[in-house]
């Protein structure tokens, strides 16, 4: 019976996202925005709910290492699972230094969330600047493609192929079952983890970076899949690039706003390490390469199988159980 309420709690954060999304990208047409606003702001920014929704809901309820795990979780899911999927599908290939500005940026969140993280605490000054930080830079970015068409075209390629047919007052109907769904799926999905964390002695922070962060990286995980899949390795890693930015720098400065967010000594000691170097490794290749191999596609699979395996044997931190 836990497993069913978790399972239909991923069901609900995936679907309640992509209605979110496609509902989101036709009421803007309706408004006639642009698709280079859709695909910049709400693409992105849909995709990514799950990761908000189910943070605010365990640091409210004073889960804080499910809250912390689950965006440090993500964001490594991401890079590893995700690229590293998407590589194994098919090459990833994309235009050097295309990725380059969106790139820097998240290296430097990550760098100032290390930081951070380190001190134990994030308070609500640094995540009012975290949050302030990523709407400077979505109006910064938006302004700066607005002047050239091909980049312009590359942040709306995942809005384009969804059809703008329907009427608004349906579109609406959509929009709010995608926030019920979501809504509903992180209760679910944070209820279920908890007492799997009671049931099997391990620590909340263990579960917030493996099933939490796995499931909240489902839509992640489909949208670049099937974007590597039809070849649009361009889509592909700016939609991972831009989901790790808008977790360290939205979720976490939404949630740190709400609640307090203290650090578990799990993440500190470990996996901040972890995202540093994967984030680092990842920005990387695309700045400086074309492709992602499938050969190393398939060492980020194995990376992320090993991550996984070392959070449950104790390894990632001070205290795994309890």
């Amino acid at each position: 019976m836990l497993l069913l309420e978790i399972a239909f709690g991923f069901a609900l954060l995936f679907a309640g996202g992509e209605f979110l999304v496609r509902a989101a990208v036709t009421l803007a047409r309706h408004l006639r925005v642009s698709r280079a606003l859709i695909g910049l702001t709400v693409v992105a920014f849909g995709t990514s709910l799950p990761e908000a929704f189910v943070s605010l809901k365990a640091a409210l309820i004073g889960a804080p290492g499910i809250a912390i795990g689950n965006v440090v979780g993500s964001n490594v899911a991401n890079v590893l699972l995700v690229a590293g999927l998407g590589s194994v599908l098919a090459t990833v290939t994309f235009k050097r230094g295309l990725l380059k500005r969106d790139g820097i940026a998240l290296v430097v969140a990550t760098v100032v969330f290390f930081g951070v993280a380190t001190t134990g605490h994030i308070a609500t000054p640094i995540a009012a600047i975290f949050l302030l930080s990523l709407i400077t830079y979505v109006v910064f970015s938006y302004r700066l493609e607005r002047k050239d068409k091909d980049i312009a075209d590359l942040h709306a390629r995942e809005a384009a192929d969804i059809p703008d047919h329907r009427p608004p007052w349906q579109s609406l109907l959509i929009l709010v079952a995608g926030f019920a769904g979501i809504l509903l799926g992180a209760e679910l999905l944070i209820g279920g983890a908890i007492e799997i964390a009671e049931l099997a002695g391990v620590s909340q922070a263990v579960i917030g970076l493996t099933l939490v962060a796995l499931g909240t990286s489902l839509p992640e995980l489909a949208a670049s899949a099937v974007a590597a899949w039809r070849g649009y390795g361009d889509v592909a890693m700016a939609n991972i690039l831009g989901s790790c930015l808008f977790n360290i720098c939205g979720v976490l400065g939404v949630v740190g706003l709400v609640a307090p967010l203290p650090v578990v000594d799990e993440i500190i000691h470990f996996d901040n390490w972890i995202l540093l170097g994967v984030t680092l490794c990842f920005v990387l290749l695309t700045a400086l390469g074309t492709r992602i191999p499938r050969a190393v596609g398939g060492l980020f699979l194995l990376a992320y199988a090993a991550y996984i395996t070392l959070q449950f044997v104790g390894f990632s931190g001070v205290n795994a159980i309890g």
